[in-house]
């Protein structure tokens, strides 16, 4: 078995690498029974966490961590969000959570009595590896139910595009890996297009932010069916539309032929479905882009049910939202980042191949812009999978332009 050698608060340990596709693999790293090294961990992510009134951990791997670790900080006890209802459980509760480990959504519980005991303190939400953050959004969103304040959020491990998270204490970082048609590994490093490159499916994707005082929009799509791969973008006016690239070919248009970007005023929409058309006629009215997209939600394509992604760039700031299906509920995410020259940030419909495909799981992720147009364009173009890209549009202030796969 190939395996990862670890070095963490002096402690030396080899972790298996496990596949997540054909391409991806992660380091299996689990402390709950590993008392040394928990023991030599804990006193040192407890000097970096300080002044919090109580640990939440999610069950279970964190447990044996928040127990060390809250006996470090000098704390009476710790909570635990369950995966199942007890029967002692008093008025728990709920919210679903989806991690790169548990490909299943699952849920999370948390005990009336629990709530008690974190309501109104700073609580610091406690968890073992910090990948795609979808264990500690759900911690935080039990907190927020309980009226408590999510003050910090801490880890042993941050893996991959955890690592550059600002609000994130965790001791050592922990690399994703890509595998070869030849079965070899190779820690992934932590860039923008590096991880593009290894990821052969992500789907359709948006980047938005700022460079020199002027927007960036990148968007791009990609297919698996031959239907889906029948396409190109075009452009009129202020609109960039998918078109048929052959009509002869269209098997359902429904879900593929739409307007992808908008322009109103002085606001820029982008999204990957006719969601863009529901953006446009809100701000017409005056609504809102909140507005417009809580009156929508996933799309229907059963297994998959392929998220909804939408941006808004304003001249100041950059809105972003995911809507995503949550068992038979509707999950929606909603981002607001301020201008920042320099600065973008990413969401994409899934996070990687699969069947079904697993929805976008992290929060938007930051991307530092320092390329000029042509060579940015022409670097996000060929990151992109060979065989599952089909167009890219991008535009960098009034620069602009657009890739067509099968145009050549």
């Amino acid at each position: 078995m190939k395996t990862y050698t670890l070095k963490i608060a002096g402690i030396t340990r080899h972790l298996p690498l496990v596949d997540i596709s054909d391409t991806l693999a992660y380091a299996s790293f689990v402390c709950i029974s590993d008392t040394q090294l928990v023991q030599a961990a804990a006193p040192l992510l407890a000097e970096r966490i300080k002044d919090c009134d109580v640990l939440l951990t999610a069950e279970a791997k964190g447990i044996a961590l928040a127990y060390e670790v809250s006996r470090c900080l000098g704390h009476p006890y710790f909570v635990v969000a369950r995966k199942s209802v007890k029967s002692y459980m008093k008025d728990p509760v709920c919210v679903s959570v989806r991690s790169i480990t548990t490909f299943d959504e699952q849920k999370l519980y948390l005990d009336g009595n629990d709530i008690e005991k974190i309501k109104g303190k700073r609580v610091c939400l406690l968890d073992d590896v910090v990948s795609t953050g979808g264990s500690l959004r759900a911690l935080k969103e039990l907190c927020e139910k309980a009226g408590a304040k999510a003050y910090a959020n801490a880890c042993l491990l941050a893996e991959g595009q955890a690592a550059r998270r600002d609000d994130l204490i965790y001791l050592e970082e922990l690399p994703l890996f890509a595998k070869d048609e030849n079965g070899n590994y190779e820690a992934i490093k932590q860039d923008f297009f590096e991880d593009l490159k290894n990821n052969d499916y992500p789907g359709r994707g948006i980047l938005a932010g700022f460079v020199n005082d002027e927007p960036l929009i990148a968007y791009f799509i990609m297919g698996r069916s031959a239907n889906s791969r029948n396409r190109v973008f075009r452009k009129k006016d202020d609109i960039l539309y998918t078109k048929a690239y052959d009509e002869s070919k269209v098997a359902d248009p429904s879900l593929i032929i739409y307007n992808a970007i908008r322009e109103y005023r002085d606001v820029i929409i982008v999204t990957n479905g006719n969601q863009t058309d529901t953006v446009y006629e809100y701000l017409q009215q005056g609504k809102t882009f909140k507005d417009a997209l809580d009156t929508r939600e996933y799309e229907p394509g059963a297994p998959n049910y392929t998220p909804r992604i939408s941006a808004l760039l304003h001249k100041d700031s950059c809105e972003m939202a995911i809507l995503k299906s949550n068992g038979e509920n509707c999950e929606r995410l909603y981002y607001r980042f301020p201008k920042e020259n320099g600065k973008a940030h990413f969401i994409s419909t899934y996070d990687h191949n699969g069947d079904p495909l697993p929805s976008f799981s992290k929060d938007p992720i930051e991307v530092k812009i320092d390329d000029d147009f042509n060579t940015f364009c022409e670097k996000l173009w060929n990151v992109l999978n060979d065989d599952n890209k089909i167009s890219l549009y991008v535009r960098m202030g009034e620069q602009e332009i657009i890739f067509n796969k099968n145009e050549g």
